[in-house]
Formats: C-alpha cells, structure tokens, sequence
C-alpha cells in the first residue's frame, strides 16, 4: 500500500491520496510512514494548510520521520522561523534528532545569501551533540563554501578530509560539489587532481563532474585544458550538453580567441544542440570584452533571429562592453533600447548609465535615472550612491553631496578615498579632514590616497586664511607617518604642483628635496611637475637637467614632457643669435637624440603646439643628420599606410592618424605620389579624448572643421578594409604647413599612448 501512496503522491492527486489514508485509518492498516508520505505528498501539492492540520492531528503519529517532513515543507516555502520551531519542538517532545533534520535547516541557509554562517553553526551543533554528518550533510557543506562571494576552497577541502576521518565514503555529488568550489576559487589543478582521485573509488564522473572541471579551467582562460576534457568527455560516451558548451565558449572567450567560441556554436548545432540564453549572453559579453563592438551588437541580432529573447543579463553586458570603450552614447541607446523591450534593467545597469551620464557631462540628468532606479524597487548599493554624490559634486551643490555620503551605509576604504578627492577638488579642506578623521573612528584603514586628497583639499582650498604654509603640509606628512602610513610620490606630487603654480618656487624644491631626504621615489608626475616649474623659471639648464635624469632612471617621457623640453629649448634658442637648432641643444646638455625621441618630440609638437611647419622641421633634420635613411626614391602612384590603432589607448588611433599625415607629407615633400590613403580601423577611433568624442562622425566633422583636403571614406581600397582618409597629395602638403590650421582634439594636459 505505501507504493500505491507512493505513485498518488508522484501524480500529484493529493486527494485520492487522503482517501487511501482515510481507508486505512477506518481498518487499523494505517502505519506511521503512510502519514510521512501524504504530510509530504500534501507540501509537494502546496497544500500547506492540509499538511499542517493533517501532523496536528491526533492520529498522526510524532516521530522523527514527519517532524522532518514537516520542516521540509516549511523551509521550501521560505518559512525558516516555523521550521526552527518545529524543530525546538521535536526536541521538547524528545523526539529522536537526526542528520536529517538538520540537513533539512542547512539545506534552506547554505543556499542563501549570508546563510553560509549559520549552516556551519548547525553542523558544529551536530557534532557538539554526537550527531554524525552524512554524505548530504558534507556535499551541502562542500557546495555552500562555493556559493560565498569570498569563496573558501580550503574549507570544502577540510570537510572533504573530515568525511573520509569519519569513514563517510564520499559519493558523486560530494566528488562533483568539491570539483566545482575548487574550480569557482581558481584551483584548477586541485580540482583536476580530485577528478583524477575518482579513478580509485567506484564513482565515475558524469556530465557534472566535467563540465565543472571546463567551467574551472574556463575561469582562468586555460582553453586548451578546457579542450582536452571536453575531449576525454567525448572518448568516453559522455554527451555534452548545452552548459558544457557554454562553458567551453567562455573558456575561448576569456582568452579572446572569439574565431574558437564561434566555432563552438556551430559544433552544438551541428550535435543537435540549441544555443540558449546563457551561450548567446556569454558569446555577446566576449565580444565586447574584446573590443569587439559591432560583433557584440550583431550577437542581439543573431540570438533573436534564433528565437531566442535577449534578458537582462544580454543587454547587461552589452551596456558594459560600450562602457568600457568609453561610449557614453551607445550606453545610453542601448539602456533604452532594454526599456522598449521590456526587459527591466538590474543594478550594474544603471550604475553604467549615471557613471556614463556624468563621464560625459550630463550630470544634471542623474537625479532622474536614479529616481528611475527606485521606482523598480532596487536598492541603491554603495557604488551607485558614491556616482550620484560625484554628479552633485560637478553640479555644484556640494552640501546634497555630502548628504547623499553620509546616508551610505558602512563605506568602506574605497568610497572615503573617493569622497575626500572630490571635496579636495573644491577646495573643501576642513570637510575632507573631518572625512579623514571619520575613517579613524570606525577603524577602516587609512591609505596614502586619502592624506593625499586631504592635502589637495588643503592647496585647493587656499591654505590657511589664503596663505599656503609648507610647515602645514609637513604636519600632515608626519601624521602619516606616525600612523606607520609611508607618503607616496603622489602626495608629495600634490604639494610641489601647489607651490609651483603659486611661484612659490623655493617652497617647491624644499618639498621635492624632503621627498628625497625620506627615500621616496619620484615618477613621472614629479618630474614634469619640476619640467613646467623650471620652464616657467625660465631656468633651461634645470629643467632640462630633469628630463634627461628622468630618462636616466628609467622613465619613459610623455608627449607632455617632451612638449616642456621643447618650450625649454625654445626658451634657450630665443637668448641666441643665430637660434640653435632644438637638437643641438639637446645635445649641448647631454640628452641623446634617437629615432624613437624624434617620434615622440614630432607627436608632442603636433597635439601640444599644433604647429605643423615646425614638425616637418624636426623631421627633415632628423633626414639630414641620417636619423632616417632616404626611402622611397621612386614615389608610387599611390602611397599607402595601414594603421592598426584597435589598443585600448583613448586617442592613439587619432594620434597615429595625424602623425602619419605629417611623416607621409614629409616623406613626400619632393616627389610625392598623386594620391595618398591613410587606412585605420574602426575600434581604434572608438572612444574620448579630454571628454571630446572621437567616433567616425566626430573624425568626419572634425576634418571638415578643419577645412581638411582629406575625405573619410567608409570602406577601405588597397590598404585594407577600415575606413580610409583620402586626398590629393600637393593640397595636404600645403594643409598641414598652415600655421593658423588648429586640431580640435587637443588636450595639453593629457597623457597619450604611444604604439
């Protein structure tokens, strides 16, 4: 009979199951078991109010069987307080507490988020009453250290040591929840070496176990050991199935080899397999991972074309992917685009809209979307909270700011670093001090970056009553140091810029010598800070004194620093008669002139001064002293450069773009070619360059802003197949050596990446 309640119970007939019970009761057939089976059979079939006045009563016998089944049903309707009564119950009533009933309470928290601590707290509980765990018990244990955001591969690992201590042979959900919270934490070879362990025991590995081995070495790019199982997998009969495959595609993906993930979608549909959302997400978040924007566009196309509905998760990474290449309009679209689908946006969502929002100076429009985000009922988590105080910040209203920090709960080290930066921007000294000195009171550590902002905000703000007092900032370098926090180059860069643009020049080089006296080294930023001073000095021997110990010591100068050598000389040739050439200088102070130091100083003429005639100087003598051999004797009918500017760099592939007009134009000042083409590719004018955009569109109107002789063609010819600038050669001559003729993305203050 209990096999007859057993098949009511799989059938869902709840009903005709209490009929049975009910025939049973009338003839004394009815035994404790057959009330376990309906009491669960009537939580399977939600009937929760059935179940409890069925164990309620008198008839149903009390043991440990229904006590447990009745917790079951409480904790899958998430009603975890009525199944720790029922469970404080059953130990008054003393009835017999087993590894069950407590796999049933670590089954409902190690799930959950936060949970993690209290199933521990009921396995110590467990042992603390000489309750055995069972192979359950540790597989829920194995997989919760898995399920942490901070992970804990070494406790799975001692639960896994525990169970075998206890001679508790570990089965195949145990061996499969270890693979998978070793491979989570990055323990590939760990989590290999139990795959291995299995050979010895009568487990086999099944789908499971593989596919988390794929997923672990997935995670660390490791795509040929990805291959290798994927392949034993196959030899020994094992389907893969979907998930296998996804986990495969991620693996070639986090290696950006996007050739191989596609690769992998037409070997599941030609195994008969269907991509679903999770493949197509994570073939989308690849590509745009890579950089490969239009490809990650096209994979929306792709999936729906399919059949398949892009989610939340689809549009997510989308909107990340334009994040990260800094395109604040396609963010905006596509977050759009996700509304008119339908498709409530999460979190991370709305984060990248208000940071694109305010990255692209529209902070005025953050309010709205945030109060967009509250209307969806999501809770502001602290990064979305520290993005709105950044755009009150740019809008002025630094008291709303201030408001907005203080309502975040708990900040940690990051955010107060962040806030006491901004304050710093405008001047807010004594609000970052007191910002400082609130990280001291709840004990969160204090970094360099936060004296560092402190001391901005001090030099911002004025100093005191509007005098910058070197001993005030000497206090706070010593503040640091008795709280054993070493001053980094940074905050000594903050103090010496702050005296330098005050003319307070003796002030500055006591800082830069103190600096030295405690043994912290200078970077870059230092040095050109000492570059601009010395320049503004009009002291030419010291600042050039500078850049040549910077490259001495191995820096690699930036277009700025070079554009300060330039000035400098500039400033030595002017008290001479006849004017030196800039690199006889150069050399009269000992700085060697190479061909790598000619393209730096050309690019740093170009985006500092604009000052095209005087590239083509720097160029030509670079000619004549044999600094580039003669070439191109006989000039082609059409000369053609192929730039490959898809680096991350902002601006670089603007930079090359007007370099190579420069070097073409010289190149072929005397015999020039009829035509010249410039062939770039399309990622590499993605971007923003000092807030400025530098699309195609932007390039386009740019060039006719500029009265250019050159044309933006879509589709590229012989030099390959980006978009391509063309023109007629003698009108680019006589274009680029017009003085008057200005780029408009310049930014003088910037870095720019040199290829």
């Amino acid at each position: 009979m209990g096999n007859v309640m057993k098949r009511l119970m799989e059938q869902r007939r709840w009903r005709r199951l209490l009929q049975v019970l009910e025939y049973l009761e009338a003839r004394n057939f009815a035994l404790a078991s057959y009330y376990h089976i309906a009491i669960d059979a009537l939580g399977r079939c939600r009937r929760y109010k059935e179940a409890g006045e069925l164990f309620r009563s008198e008839r149903c016998p009390k043991n440990t069987f229904t006590y447990n089944v009745v917790m079951q049903i409480y904790t899958r309707q998430g009603k975890i307080e009525k199944a720790e009564e029922v469970f404080k119950e059953m130990r008054t009533a003393g009835v017999v507490v087993e590894a069950r009933t407590y796999n049933v309470l670590i089954d409902y928290y190690y799930k959950r988020r936060g949970g993690f601590d209290k199933a521990l707290e009921l396995y110590r509980q467990m042992l603390a009453e000489g309750i055995d765990p069972d192979r359950v018990t540790y597989s829920m244990l194995i997989s919760g250290c898995g399920r942490l955001e901070r992970n804990l591969p070494e406790q799975a690992l001692a639960f896994f040591k525990d169970m075998k201590e206890r001679q508790v042979e570990p089965d195949l959900p145990v061996y499969n929840a270890l693979i998978d919270t070793l491979g989570k934490a990055g323990m590939c070879d760990e989590a290999a070496a139990v795959l291995e362990g299995m050979e010895n025991t009568d487990w086999r590995p099944n789908i499971v176990t593989y596919t988390s081995l794929i997923d672990s070495y997935s995670r660390r790019g490791r795509w040929e050991d990805a291959e290798a199982i994927l392949e034993r997998m196959k030899e020994e009969g094992k389907r893969p199935n979907v998930v296998t495959y996804t986990c495969m595609l991620n693996a070639y993906g986090v290696a950006k080899l996007m050739d191989k993930a596609e690769g992998v979608i037409d070997e599941m549909k030609a195994a008969g397999l269907y991509p679903n959302i999770m493949t197509w997400t994570s073939l989308l978040f690849h590509y745009g991972q890579s950089g490969m924007l239009e490809e990650a566009k096209d994979v929306l196309i792709r999936m729906e074309d399919a059949g398949c509905r892009p989610n939340q998760a689809t549009y997510t990474s989308l909107i990340q992917a334009f994040m990260k290449a800094i395109r604040y309009e396609d963010v905006l679209t596509v977050f759009e685009a996700m509304k008119e689908d339908s498709v409530q946006p999460d979190e991370v969502a709305y984060l990248c809209v208000l940071r694109a929002l305010v990255d692209s100076g529209a902070p005025e429009q953050v309010p709205r979307v945030y109060e967009e985000l509250l209307k969806a009922r999501i809770t502001p988590g602290a990064k979305v909270e520290l993005v709105r105080t950044e755009a009150y910040f740019k809008m002025n209203q630094v008291d709303e700011a201030k408001a907005i920090f203080a309502a975040i709960p708990a900040p940690d080290k990051i955010a107060y670093d962040q806030f006491i930066n901004l304050l710093a921007k405008v001047g807010r000294a004594a609000d970052a001090y007191l910002a400082l000195e609130d990280m001291k009171t709840k004990g969160i550590e204090v970094s360099h970056y936060a004296y560092s902002g402190v001391i901005l905000a001090y030099c911002n703000g004025g100093g005191d009553d509007g005098v910058l007092r070197k001993e005030r900032i000497l206090e706070f370098l010593q503040e640091m140091r008795d709280l054993e926090i070493e001053p980094s180059a940074a905050v000594y860069n903050v103090a010496i810029n702050a005296f330098a643009v005050r003319n307070m020049y003796s002030e500055a080089e006591e800082m830069y010598r103190h600096m030295q006296d405690n043994k912290v080294e200078p970077d870059a930023v230092t040095f050109e800070t000492l570059m601009s001073m010395y320049t503004e000095m009009h002291d030419v021997k010291q600042a050039l004194g500078v850049f040549r110990y910077m490259t001495a010591v191995g820096y690699l100068p930036s277009t700025y620093a070079f554009f300060l050598l330039v000035r400098a000389c500039e400033l030595a040739g002017s008290r001479t008669a006849p004017r030196p050439h800039i690199f006889d200088i150069l050399e009269d102070h000992g700085i060697t002139v190479d061909v790598t130091f000619v393209d730096m100083l050309a690019e740093s003429l170009w985006w500092h001064r604009g000052r095209r005639q005087t590239v083509l100087d720097v160029l030509e003598t670079a000619r004549n002293v044999g600094l580039y051999p003669a070439e191109h004797k006989e000039s082609p009918d059409e000369w053609t450069l192929v730039l490959d500017t898809s680096s991350e760099g902002t601006c670089q592939g603007m930079v090359l773009v007007w370099l190579a007009e420069v070097r073409l134009a010289f190149e072929q000042k005397e015999k020039g070619p009829k035509r010249y083409a410039v062939t770039v590719s399309a990622d590499g004018l993605a971007g923003s360059f000092g807030g400025l955009p530098i699309g195609l569109g932007a390039v386009k109107e740019t060039l006719d802003d500029m009265g250019s002789p050159f044309v933006l063609r879509e589709k590229g010819g012989s030099g390959g197949g980006g978009p391509r600038l063309e023109a007629e050669a003698p009108a680019v001559h006589s274009w680029l050596i017009q003085p008057e003729v200005k780029v408009k993305l310049i930014n003088p203050e910037a870095d720019l990446v040199k290829s």
